[in-house]
């Protein structure tokens, strides 16, 4: 099991924290929109092969499907021009 370790210190005491990593407590920021919303990591993991904690920085799904739908148009158009 993997899970996140944060230490916590105030002036009474130094406080250790271990919160398992699950499918219900990952999150991320969309770097489009800035909302906050909740990740499937294991698809994250499958989805890319080098995936990596410090560089994915996945969409929400609405900014997703903008994403893919502008990307779509753009091969279209590309396609339509050779």
């Amino acid at each position: 099991m993997f899970y996140v370790k944060h230490k916590a210190n105030d002036d009474v005491a130094n406080i250790n924290i271990k919160i398992d990593i699950t499918d219900d407590n990952v999150y991320s920021t969309c770097p489009v929109c800035g909302k906050e919303f909740k990740v499937d990591i294991v698809e994250q993991i499958q989805f890319d092969k080098e995936f990596d904690l410090f560089s994915t920085y996945p969409y929400c799904p609405e900014c997703n499907k903008k994403y893919l739908e502008a990307k779509k148009k753009s091969s279209s158009v590309a396609d339509q021009s050779n």
